[in-house]
């Protein structure tokens, strides 16, 4: 069986999603050693661990993540946990292991936002019920 590599899997969800008018771009996380002209070496991360391969926005404002993944590729821990902050928020996460999961996330995504009523508006999602007398999230008031 041929496995597309995961590298390539997110060069086809790039092009795809400017196809579909979507800004995206590639996010990239690690860390590095670096040795300054004195000798002394020194770690560096870069980026959140956890963040998805593709991140953008859509038409009207609203945030997309993409985590890219060979076929046989699991999320790590800190990979779930964003892909669930995104949704939590009112972005939309996909995990995609083809462009073609991209098609289908989009439009499961817009028939639950059709049946629950909301539309094309950017902060859709169900959030946790507030606590009485707490500040509302940004999304609540934008409502």
């Amino acid at each position: 069986m041929n496995v597309t590599p995961e590298k390539e899997v997110v060069k086809e969800c790039l092009e795809y999603l400017k196809i579909l008018g979507i800004y995206a771009y590639r996010t990239n996380t690690g860390a590095a050693e670096y040795q300054d002209r004195a000798g002394k070496k020194r770690f560096v991360r870069y980026g959140k661990p956890g963040v998805s391969d593709i991140t953008g926005v859509m038409p009207g404002g609203r945030f997309i993540a993409v985590e890219c993944k060979a076929a046989n590729g699991r999320l790590s821990n800190h990979q779930t946990a964003y892909l669930r902050d995104i949704e939590r928020m009112g972005g939309l996460a996909i995990v995609a292991r083809s462009a073609g999961d991209i098609t289908t996330a989009i439009k499961q995504d817009r028939e639950m936002r059709k049946r629950s009523g909301c539309g094309e508006t950017v902060f859709c999602q169900p959030h946790e019920p507030e606590e009485e007398g707490s500040t509302p999230s940004p999304a609540r008031r934008n409502r």
